[in-house]
């Protein structure tokens, strides 16, 4: 009645992974972290678990290599729950957990079909609330659970008092799981079941539902079950959809290559059109069996399988260079899988999406779709998986080129951990690239940098690349080539990218770059002409950018003042939508010396000069006082009124003008604002 009770349950109890570590210490055992995780992973924490576990190990301690055979090979397990948990126990209970034993969780009404028994909830919520082994789970408590060392106690009981009942209650299960529309159960069941039969049906059902539902381990798991002769060709294409889907390239070719040779009757047109969107994803991840079409296929009146068409199609128009294309199709996708049973190809449509937007210049598009996506992935638990890396690297390089290098280290840094072994090709090169480029700006050894990178590039050569992609980086790896004295890196890059970015402003620029480097002025503006007059498309309108910024320190080099003025004026027009500013650090002193005079882009003028790094520092570094008067003098008012806002006299405003002007080597206040700003001071 006072709120006095305390009720210690059983989580209360359990032990962590360090008390668990301390007590195995004192039976003079010590097992490796991932032995110790799956030993918590069998006991919870339960500590008379633990105890047993701990007995187990001590009487053989080779046994420690082999943790999975606990508790089975545990007698003192069996003897434990027998006699101290399921001695009291009426038979109906023990033949209940008996048949629900085979399930890791159990439904009231599956365990009234598992068991043939009436009233099965009552008796569950009972047996719950009596031991701590058997636990309410799920949304209102309308689910249980029981500690994998009694499950497992259970289900050998059941394999040595009934032969044959587990393979019986698993078809069971299998069934109620379908009829509940829960196919990813219904198969993993069927595959315990060893029912070869159901197992294809459920795959040619629902197989394709299941990988666009981020279950391909299940629907690989039971394929890979199946005997032969029961594995048929639309199996095989659901298997190399999910082999793909697992990044498994190998695996996939299998299967695509024994489709390929077969000659039999032809394929269904759900099964034709799955393998057109096989073979399609196959070309993602580089050289396949067979080159498919490219125009996008018809639909089969399947909506699992028209959605893989969707996704396949819309993927395949951004890696082969239609980033405009691939943003219909992928936001048709995104919409069309935006509910239940198809989180996982929503979380690839959200992820590709945000490339296609990162490759036409939307930076908003693509921050949202990024941001997205990773949310998305956050809240399906799927944080940690390969579709992740694509948003990661896109919101990396938007981050590099505002001048974020802390964020965009950060965000490179998670792409290039989730990056798949065998990933696409164009992800895997914007991952290294990108790297490499926020490695160069605070690297000890920048020439080992642009040494390293350029070799991963060459690498992946032989393989699809993207022209979008190859235009973004490209123009940034030259030009770290050339800055550490290396051009022969250059022009082998741009070699190497001849044929992908023929006909566009991207090969120019870089062309005209390496001349600039080689001080031959006259053939590089030859070169940026045709961009500079729109007579030469950029891929992406990053070249464009990179092509006025050009333009403008050869001016500035031949000492045309107010021609590299235009260039740069023309340069912020192009990059304020970007929002990018890291492009214009070869022009800094042309950009603080025109600040003022950019017009509708000098606002962003002001931005990209403040987030520009000074390139030089006086001597006499200025004082506080002094400081405080340099942020005065860009403005319109006389040495008067600046006295009055700062409550001093004019003629000390005077005395410490004169001494900015010394120290910054100048001897009027308009030549004071430009050093200022080109000194990183304003």
């Amino acid at each position: 009645m006072e709120g006095r009770v305390l009720e210690i349950a059983g989580d209360v109890l359990a032990f962590d992974q360090d008390e668990a570590e301390s007590l195995l210490d004192q039976h003079g055992l010590r097992l490796p972290p991932e032995g110790l995780a799956e030993l918590m992973a069998h006991t919870r924490g339960w500590a008379a678990g633990l105890r047993m576990a701990a007995l187990w190990l001590a009487d053989d301690p080779t046994r420690a290599t082999t943790i999975a055979a606990f508790p089975t090979g545990a007698p003192l397990v069996a003897e434990y729950l027998n006699e101290e948990v399921l001695a009291d126990q009426s038979p109906r209970a023990r033949h209940v957990l008996m048949a629900t034993s085979i399930c890791d969780t159990v439904h009231p009404r599956l365990a009234t079909e598992l068991s043939g028994q009436r009233n099965v909830d009552v008796l569950l919520h009972q047996l719950a609330g009596e031991n701590n082994l058997i636990t309410r789970s799920g949304p209102g408590g309308q689910t249980y659970h029981y500690h994998p060392l009694l499950r497992s106690h259970l289900r050998s009981e059941l394999a040595r008092t009934r032969p044959g009942a587990p393979d019986h209650l698993h078809r069971v299960a299998a069934r109620w799981f379908r009829a509940e529309g829960d196919t990813g159960a219904a198969l993993r069941h069927a595959r315990q079941a060893r029912d070869s039969k159901l197992t294809v049906d459920l795959i040619a059902s629902h197989g394709v539902q299941e990988i666009l539902n981020g279950n391909s381990d299940v629907v690989r798991e039971a394929i890979d079950c199946l005997p032969d002769g029961r594995v048929d060709r639309h199996a095989s294409v659901v298997a190399a959809l999910a082999a793909l889907d697992a990044r498994d390239a190998a695996a996939a070719d299998v299967h695509l290559t024994r489709l390929m040779t077969e000659r039999r009757a032809p394929l269904s047109r759900r099964t034709r059109l799955l393998l057109d969107a096989a073979l399609l994803q196959r070309t993602h991840l580089g050289p396949s069996v067979r080159l498919p079409r490219h125009e996008r296929p018809l639909s089969s009146g399947d909506e699992a399988t028209d959605v893989l068409l969707l996704l396949a199609a819309g993927t395949t128009r951004l890696w082969s260079g239609d980033p405009q294309g691939a943003e219909t199709e992928l936001s048709r996708a995104a919409e069309l899988t935006d509910r239940p049973h198809y989180g996982w190809a929503h979380l690839q449509a959200m992820s590709h999406l945000s490339v296609a937007f990162a490759l036409t210049g939307n930076v908003v598009g693509l921050a949202d779709r990024a941001r997205r996506a990773l949310r998305f992935a956050a809240e399906h638990g799927w944080d940690r998986t390969w579709p992740c890396a694509a948003p990661y690297a896109a919101l990396a390089a938007l981050s590099y080129h505002q001048g974020d290098g802390v964020r965009a280290g950060d965000l490179i840094a998670m792409a290039a951990e989730l990056l798949p072994q065998e990933s696409e090709p164009p992800v895997a090169l914007a991952v290294l690239c990108i790297r490499a480029f926020i490695e160069f700006d605070v690297a000890a050894e920048p020439h080992g940098v642009v040494g390293i990178a350029t070799g991963q590039w060459h690498a992946l050569s032989g393989r699809h690349r993207c022209p979008q992609v190859v235009a973004v980086l490209a123009p940034t790896l030259a030009r770290m080539s050339l800055q550490v004295e290396e051009p022969a890196w250059a022009e082998a890059l741009a070699d190497d990218v001849r044929g992908t970015l023929d006909q566009h402003a991207e090969l120019s620029l870089l062309q005209a770059a390496i001349h600039a480097h080689h001080g031959r002025s006259a053939r590089a503006r030859r070169c940026l002409a045709p961009v500079l007059a729109g007579d030469l498309a950029p891929l992406t309108p990053l070249a464009l950018v990179e092509s006025w910024v050009l333009e403008a320190a050869l001016a500035d080099r031949a000492g045309d003042a107010h021609r590299a003025h235009q260039a740069v004026s023309s340069a912020l027009h192009a990059a304020e939508p970007l929002g990018v500013t890291r492009l214009f650090r070869p022009v800094r002193d042309v950009l603080a010396q025109g600040v003022g005079r950019f017009g509708r882009a000098d606002r962003f003028g002001h931005t990209v000069l403040s987030s520009l790094p000074a390139q030089k520092a006086i001597p006499d570094p200025l004082t506080s006082r002094e400081r405080d008067l340099l942020v005065e003098l860009p403005s319109m008012r006389t040495v008067e009124e600046i006295a009055e806002s700062m409550y001093l006299s004019a003629n000390t405003v005077k005395t410490h003008l004169r001494s900015i002007y010394r120290k910054l080597g100048v001897r009027q206040r308009r030549d004071a604002v430009t050093t200022a700003r080109q000194l990183g001071l304003l």
